[in-house]
C-alpha cells in the first residue's frame, strides 16, 4: 500500500524485449537486479540499450555503490514523454520539490510554508502551465531520501536518480 511519501526504490525486471523500472521501495532488490539483469559497462557501472519506465523507451545507465544508487535515463524529448514521465514519478510517490523553468525557479517547500496545500499545488500547475513544453525545464522530484531530477531541453529528456537527498 502506498503512503503519501512512501520511501521507494527501482525495482528493475528483465523481459522479453526490454528490461523495465518501476519504483518500489527496496534498495537490494534494486541493486541485485541492476548487477545481474544489466550489462556490465565499466567499475561498478551497468548499462542498457532499451529499459522501459511505464509505457516509454530510455538508455540507461547506473553507478551501484554499497550505499548508493545512480541511475541515468535519457530519451528524445517528446511532450507526451514529458508528461507521462511526470505521472510515472507520482504514482511512485515522488513530489515535485522544486521547478526551474526558463531559469525561473519555484521552491514547493517555501510556497507551502505561507499556502494550503491545494493553494501552493494550483500555484506550481499555473507557473508550469506559464511555458510551452519544450522549454528547458528541472524538475527535481522526491521521496524520502530518493531524489529524480527531470531534465527537458526540447531536445532530450533525462532522469537522474539518486537514492540519497543528501548528494
Amino acid at each position: 500500500m502506498w503512503r503519501a511519501l512512501c520511501v521507494i526504490t527501482l525495482f528493475v525486471t528483465q523481459s522479453v524485449l526490454a528490461a523495465s523500472i518501476v519504483f518500489s521501495d527496496d534498495d537490494d532488490t534494486l541493486k541485485q537486479a541492476i548487477v545481474s539483469g544489466w550489462q556490465a559497462c565499466g567499475e561498478m557501472t551497468w548499462c542498457e540499450d532499451e529499459l522501459s519506465y511505464y509505457r516509454d523507451s530510455f538508455i540507461a545507465e547506473a553507478r551501484v555503490e554499497e550505499t548508493q544508487i545512480h541511475i541515468e535515463l535519457l530519451a528524445q524529448y517528446s511532450a507526451h514523454r514529458l508528461s507521462q514521465v511526470q505521472l510515472g514519478l507520482r504514482k511512485d510517490g515522488f513530489e515535485l520539490i522544486k521547478a526551474t523553468i526558463d531559469q525561473q525557479s519555484l521552491d514547493v517547500n517555501t510556497l507551502l510554508t505561507g499556502l494550503t496545500r491545494p493553494e501552493a499545488d494550483k500555484r506550481v500547475i499555473l507557473f508550469i502551465n506559464r511555458f510551452s513544453q519544450s522549454t528547458p525545464r528541472v524538475l527535481i522530484w522526491q521521496a524520502g531520501q530518493r531524489q529524480v531530477e527531470l531534465t527537458s531541453d526540447g531536445e532530450m529528456i533525462t532522469l537522474r536518480y539518486h537514492n540519497d537527498a543528501q548528494d
